[in-house]
């Protein structure tokens, strides 16, 4: 599902949006993936929002409906819209319940690891105008093709059939939230379920740092990525790639435009990288020349049961303000949007058991 060369909390979020399920009779939503894996799926994890609140529309209403839950094959066209069969199916007949749910399907279906498939929502409710209720995805208003680095738009996307007989569109600006089990014990999907607007910012008072270990292999890296949001005119940001013990494997300084909304910085490096199967490291962000940069963490979910797909174990970001390194915000689940690009091809992504998170 994810880049096979890229590793890392490569997304873009600027906020939490939401997609009706129903309100308009016909109106359904669609999570389109890439399998990792041959086998059999048997449930699905999803973050359903039903505050009803209505200021700028309603999240849900009435008694949320009856929301059907299906695992459909691609249509194979150009568009990669959800095809006509459906390989398993479930009825969540009170979607206000429960905002992180687990759907169990009373079949598992069949999947064939690098096939195309979608997860449809769809209001089975006598009344889906009135009884309804949302799902909420990651946001962000920006465009452009290097907009989430992990994945491209084919593997992991969000589509939207606005009413009955409307067409699916692609939403780019949403990216899914979901996580799928298998039989077996694998799991797969975008764990990343909300993303902290404050954020922390890099200074000359304050630096910022991920940290995170190799699980599965060695892997050559030939280049880091980092999102940010530039709040000073002038100065520059450097990048370092450490060791645990604090020795120094790429050590660079980025010139970084005037203020305005966030981009990805990359930085390519002078040559292949190791990183080393078990061994821990930071990539540190520091404030040169007066430069000053906001970033926005993400929240990895797996403390609610979203899988999110990495090959690093232990990872979150840390700031320095002086009186050494403690968590972003106070905060153990939280990453600093970033990526890390390589040459070779990984191991799989997903994850076999609950206890690796």
């Amino acid at each position: 599902m994810l880049r096979a060369d890229t590793l890392g909390a490569g997304w873009t979020a600027e906020s939490l949006a939401n997609l009706e399920i129903g309100m308009t009779p016909g109106r359904s939503v669609s999570y389109r993936f890439r399998a990792d894996h041959d086998g059999a799926a048997i449930a699905v994890r999803v973050y359903f929002i039903f505050r009803k609140i209505c200021d700028k529309g309603c999240y849900a209403g009435g008694d949320g409906g009856r929301i059907r839950v299906e695992i459909r094959d691609d249509d194979g066209t150009a568009s990669h819209l959800p095809a006509g069969k459906v390989l398993t199916s479930a009825l969540v007949s009170d979607p206000l319940t429960q905002w992180n749910r687990r759907v169990e399907f009373p079949r598992a279906a069949a999947l064939h690891a690098g096939q195309l498939y979608h997860i449809v929502f769809s209001n089975a409710s006598e009344d889906e105008t009135r009884n309804f209720v949302s799902i909420d995805d990651l946001y962000t208003s920006e465009d452009g093709a290097e907009l989430q680095p992990a994945a491209n738009a084919t593997s992991l996307g969000v589509l939207l059939r606005k009413a009955g007989a409307a067409a699916w569109e692609l939403k780019p600006h949403h990216l899914p939230i979901f996580c799928l089990y298998f039989e077996d014990g694998f799991r797969q999907g975008q764990g990343y379920m909300d993303v902290k607007q404050s954020g922390v910012v890099v200074s000359p008072e304050s630096s910022v740092r991920e940290v995170f270990s190799v699980e599965d292999a060695t892997y050559p890296v030939a280049l880091a990525g980092v999102r940010i949001k530039p709040l000073s005119s002038g100065g520059r940001l450097r990048i370092l790639l450490e060791t645990d013990s604090g020795q120094t494997i790429e050590n660079a300084t980025v010139v970084t435009p005037p203020p305005g909304g966030a981009i990805w910085i990359t930085h390519p490096f002078a040559s292949l990288r190791a990183l080393t199967r078990g061994a821990r490291y930071s990539l540190v962000l520091v404030s040169e020349d007066g430069g000053r940069y906001l970033l926005q963490p993400l929240q990895n979910g797996t403390q609610y049961g979203f899988a999110f797909e990495s090959a690093f174990t232990g990872q979150h970001c840390e700031v320095n303000t002086g009186q050494g390194w403690k968590g972003c915000l106070n905060r153990a689940d939280l990453d600093i949007p970033f990526y890390l690009r390589f040459a070779g091809q990984p191991p799989s992504r997903g994850k076999k058991a609950a206890g690796e998170y």
